[in-house]
């Protein structure tokens, strides 16, 4: 008997709605917005890798940086490591004649987004194009080259380089 009244209440009660899909939050970008003259945000994320052996592939995603002057499009796509790391990749495409030089490895402790990142110029013939790995702000160097040991950068950096 007891078993049937639950039960005639779980049917009564109010339907719960099912909690949204996840999805990543960017705060340092305008998401699905291009740089004028520049390649289109749907076009930059189309470039970017859907499998990267050994990790998992996240939300691609593009934009640009929000603030930056001269406009910065970005391609990004978010990982996940063996040991469960969560890590964003960011392929930021500076116009030419006018890019920061990589930063390697840092941490950003007091930045608005606190996080470890290491950034690398890996194509000489394309420095125009930053990758950035980041994750929280403990993970350590070796976790984030670890990570970039399965990506194929130079793949990476041609195929976001040539989207126009």
């Amino acid at each position: 008997m007891r078993l049937l009244a639950l039960l005639a209440l779980l049917i009564a009660a109010p339907a719960q709605a099912a909690p949204g899909a996840s999805k990543p939050d960017d705060p340092d970008l305008t998401l699905d917005s291009a740089c004028p003259g520049g390649p289109a945000a749907e076009a930059l994320a189309a470039a970017l890798p859907t499998y990267v052996k050994e990790l998992v592939v996240l939300w691609p995603r593009a934009g640009r940086l929000k603030g930056a002057d001269p406009c910065v499009p970005v391609a990004r796509l978010t990982l996940v490591d063996h040991p469960g790391r969560v890590l964003t990749l960011t392929v930021l495409r500076f116009p030419e004649g006018t890019t920061p030089p990589a930063r390697d490895f840092r941490t950003l402790r007091d930045d608005p987004i606190p996080r470890a990142e290491l950034e690398q110029a890996p194509d000489p013939t394309r420095p125009h194009l930053i990758v950035r790995i980041s994750g929280a702000l403990g993970t350590p160097r070796e976790g984030l080259e670890s990570a970039v040991d399965f990506l194929e950068l130079p793949s990476l950096v041609a195929a976001v380089g040539a989207v126009r």
